[in-house]
C-alpha cells in the first residue's frame, strides 16, 4: 500500500517513517512474486512451473533497458495469458466447481482488458462495483454449497476479522462526505478499479469487506488453497488493467483461479517434506 499509494498521494499529511515504509512495500512486492514463484515451481503441473519460472525471472527484466517495449516482452504476456487461462479452465473441469465460472470470467475480463490496454491502446468500458460484487457472490455461493453447519459456523468466526479490517473505513465513508470523496480517489489507485459514480465508494468498501470475510472462511471451510487463491484475485484482478507493467498483476489473478481448483492438493515436494519430519519425530 505504502509502495503505491505514497507517490501519488496529494494529501496534507505526514506519515511517520514514510521512507521507511514506502521501501518495506517494495520489499513486499519482491517478497510476493518470489513467494507465488517457487509455489508455482513446486507444483506438479508443467505448464504452472513454466509461468511460476517466468514470474520469477520477471524480478531482473527490470535490468534490461526498454523491456516492456520489446516484442519478446508482448510474447511473454501473450504466453502468460495463454498459458495461465488454460490452467485454469482445466483445473475448473477437473474439479467441477462450476460455481466459480462467474469468478473465471471475471479473471479473463480482467486479462483481456490489460492485454487491449497495452496493445491496442483501448479501454473496455465496465462496471468494475459489478464485477466485484459478481466475485462476492461466488464466493458466498462456494461457501454456502455444501451444508456443514458447525464447519460452516466455525468458518465465519473465523472470517470476522477479515470484516472487521474494512468496516470502520465503511461506516467513515458512509458518514463523511469529506472522506467519501478522499477515499474515492485513493482506493481507485490502490486496487485498480475506476468509479464513474463517486458515491458508490460505500459500496466499493462494504464489498471489500466481504471478500476479505471470504477469503478468510473459503480458507477454513473448504481448504486453504482456495481461500488463498480467492484472496489473490480480489486484490490483483484489477490492478494489471491499466497495462502490465508489472507481470506479478497479470499472473497473480490466473493463478488464484487455478488455486482455487486443486482442491487442496499438495506438491510431492511439500507433502514428501512434512511426511519425513513426522517420521522423524516418530523415530524420536
Amino acid at each position: 500500500m505504502y509502495q503505491f499509494i505514497t507517490p501519488i498521494s496529494y494529501l496534507p499529511i505526514t506519515i511517520p517513517f514514510e521512507e521507511f515504509m514506502f521501501k518495506l512495500g517494495l520489499l513486499g512486492i519482491y517478497l510476493s512474486t518470489i513467494s507465488l514463484g517457487i509455489l508455482t515451481l513446486l507444483s506438479k503441473e508443467k505448464l504452472a512451473q513454466a509461468i511460476g519460472l517466468v514470474l520469477v525471472l520477471s524480478l531482473f527484466l527490470s535490468l534490461i533497458p526498454n523491456y516492456n517495449v520489446s516484442l519478446w516482452w508482448d510474447f511473454l504476456e501473450i504466453f502468460v495469458f495463454v498459458g495461465g487461462s488454460a490452467l485454469g479452465i482445466e483445473y475448473l473441469y477437473r474439479s467441477k466447481r462450476w460455481l466459480l465460472i462467474p469468478v473465471l470470467a471475471v479473471v479473463e475480463f480482467g486479462e483481456i482488458e490489460g492485454i487491449s490496454e497495452d496493445f491496442f491502446h483501448t479501454f473496455i468500458d465496465t462496471s468494475f462495483l459489478t464485477l466485484l460484487a459478481l466475485l462476492v457472490i461466488s464466493g458466498f455461493s462456494l461457501l454456502f454449497y455444501k451444508w456443514r453447519p458447525k464447519r460452516l459456523l466455525i468458518s465465519l468466526a473465523v472470517g470476522v476479522p477479515g470484516l472487521l479490517l474494512y468496516l470502520p473505513l465503511y461506516f467513515l465513508v458512509l458518514k463523511n462526505r469529506f472522506m467519501e470523496i478522499i477515499f474515492a480517489m485513493v482506493f481507485p489507485a490502490v486496487y485498480g478499479i475506476s468509479l464513474n459514480n463517486p458515491d458508490n465508494i460505500p459500496a466499493m468498501v462494504l464489498l471489500y469487506a466481504l471478500a476479505m470475510f471470504l477469503s478468510l472462511a473459503l480458507g477454513y471451510y473448504v481448504d486453504l488453497y482456495t481461500g488463498l487463491g480467492f484472496y489473490m484475485i480480489v486484490t490483483t484482478v484489477f490492478l494489471g488493467i491499466t497495462g502490465f507493467h508489472l507481470l506479478l498483476y497479470m499472473v497473480f489473478p490466473l493463478i488464484g483461479f487455478y488455486f482455487m481448483n486443486v482442491k487442496g492438493e499438495i506438491s510431492p515436494t511439500i507433502k514428501d517434506y512434512i511426511v519425513s519430519i513426522r517420521r522423524y519425530n516418530l523415530k524420536r
